[in-house]
Protein backbone atom coordinates (compact mmCIF):
# COMPACT_ATOMS: atom_id res chain seq x y z
CA UNK A 1 0.00 0.00 0.00
CA UNK A 2 1.41 3.31 -1.05
CA UNK A 3 0.15 6.62 0.32
CA UNK A 4 0.75 9.97 -0.97
CA UNK A 5 -0.78 13.13 -0.31
CA UNK A 6 -2.11 15.48 -3.02
CA UNK A 7 -1.23 19.50 -3.00
CA UNK A 8 -4.82 19.70 -1.32
CA UNK A 9 -3.72 17.71 1.03
CA UNK A 10 -0.66 19.04 1.78
CA UNK A 11 -1.94 22.36 1.97
CA UNK A 12 -4.85 21.63 4.08
CA UNK A 13 -2.12 19.94 6.77
CA UNK A 14 0.33 22.93 6.49
CA UNK A 15 -2.18 25.36 7.00
CA UNK A 16 -3.60 22.96 10.31
CA UNK A 17 0.02 22.83 11.50
CA UNK A 18 0.44 26.56 11.76
CA UNK A 19 -2.91 26.89 13.45
CA UNK A 20 -1.97 24.57 15.76
CA UNK A 21 1.44 25.93 16.53
CA UNK A 22 0.20 29.49 17.46
CA UNK A 23 -2.53 28.08 19.66
CA UNK A 24 -2.09 29.54 23.10
CA UNK A 25 -3.38 26.43 24.29
CA UNK A 26 -0.34 24.16 23.87
CA UNK A 27 2.00 21.96 25.92
CA UNK A 28 5.02 20.45 24.95
CA UNK A 29 3.34 17.26 24.29
CA UNK A 30 1.44 19.24 21.25
CA UNK A 31 4.51 20.68 19.69
CA UNK A 32 6.01 17.21 19.69
CA UNK A 33 2.56 15.81 18.06
CA UNK A 34 3.05 18.88 15.37
CA UNK A 35 6.71 17.95 14.68
CA UNK A 36 6.16 14.19 13.97
CA UNK A 37 2.76 15.30 11.81
CA UNK A 38 5.02 17.13 10.13
CA UNK A 39 7.92 14.59 9.48
CA UNK A 40 5.26 12.29 7.93
CA UNK A 41 3.50 15.54 5.89
CA UNK A 42 7.10 15.65 3.97
CA UNK A 43 7.75 11.45 4.07
CA UNK A 44 3.91 11.04 2.33
CA UNK A 45 4.43 14.05 -0.26
CA UNK A 46 2.83 12.67 -3.83
CA UNK A 47 3.46 13.45 -7.21
CA UNK A 48 6.58 15.59 -8.37
CA UNK A 49 3.72 18.23 -8.80
CA UNK A 50 2.95 18.18 -4.30
CA UNK A 51 6.36 17.59 -3.70
CA UNK A 52 7.53 21.38 -5.73
CA UNK A 53 4.42 22.45 -3.98
CA UNK A 54 5.20 20.74 -0.09
CA UNK A 55 8.95 22.12 -0.76
CA UNK A 56 7.87 25.87 -0.95
CA UNK A 57 4.77 25.45 1.65
CA UNK A 58 6.90 23.34 4.32
CA UNK A 59 9.49 26.03 4.34
CA UNK A 60 7.20 28.90 4.33
CA UNK A 61 5.84 27.57 7.26
CA UNK A 62 8.66 27.06 9.42
CA UNK A 63 10.21 30.33 8.07
CA UNK A 64 7.00 32.05 9.35
CA UNK A 65 6.70 30.17 12.50
CA UNK A 66 10.45 30.83 13.21
CA UNK A 67 10.00 35.06 12.21
CA UNK A 68 6.53 34.54 15.18
CA UNK A 69 8.84 33.29 17.41
CA UNK A 70 11.01 35.80 17.32
CA UNK A 71 8.95 38.86 16.88
CA UNK A 72 5.79 38.08 19.43
CA UNK A 73 6.85 39.85 22.24
CA UNK A 74 3.63 38.90 23.96
CA UNK A 75 4.11 35.20 24.16
CA UNK A 76 5.98 33.91 27.48
CA UNK A 77 9.26 33.20 26.83
CA UNK A 78 9.35 29.07 27.19
CA UNK A 79 6.48 29.52 24.41
CA UNK A 80 8.52 31.39 21.59
CA UNK A 81 11.70 28.68 23.00
CA UNK A 82 9.13 25.86 22.12
CA UNK A 83 7.98 27.71 18.59
CA UNK A 84 11.52 28.24 18.08
CA UNK A 85 13.01 24.72 18.22
CA UNK A 86 9.79 23.54 16.27
CA UNK A 87 10.22 26.08 13.40
CA UNK A 88 14.11 24.90 13.53
CA UNK A 89 13.24 21.40 13.71
CA UNK A 90 10.76 21.65 10.84
CA UNK A 91 13.41 23.59 8.73
CA UNK A 92 16.12 20.67 9.46
CA UNK A 93 13.03 18.17 8.24
CA UNK A 94 12.73 19.79 5.20
CA UNK A 95 16.17 20.19 4.33
CA UNK A 96 16.86 16.58 4.72
CA UNK A 97 13.74 15.86 3.09
CA UNK A 98 14.13 17.79 0.28
CA UNK A 99 18.01 17.48 0.07
CA UNK A 100 18.90 20.86 1.01
CA UNK A 101 22.02 20.36 3.14
CA UNK A 102 23.67 23.35 3.51
CA UNK A 103 20.80 24.63 5.60
CA UNK A 104 20.88 22.17 8.43
CA UNK A 105 24.32 23.17 9.88
CA UNK A 106 23.00 26.75 9.98
CA UNK A 107 19.54 25.34 11.51
CA UNK A 108 22.67 24.00 13.88
CA UNK A 109 24.10 27.04 14.58
CA UNK A 110 21.24 29.09 14.78
CA UNK A 111 19.39 27.18 18.27
CA UNK A 112 23.44 27.17 19.67
CA UNK A 113 23.14 30.76 19.40
CA UNK A 114 19.64 31.70 20.52
CA UNK A 115 19.55 28.79 23.53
Amino acid sequence: LLLKLSSRQITLLLTSIWAQAVSPENTPANYEAIAHTYSLLLLFSGCKASILEALTQSFQVAFALRHYSLTEAELPPSRRRSLFTLATAMTIFSSRAFNVAPLIPICKQMINDKT
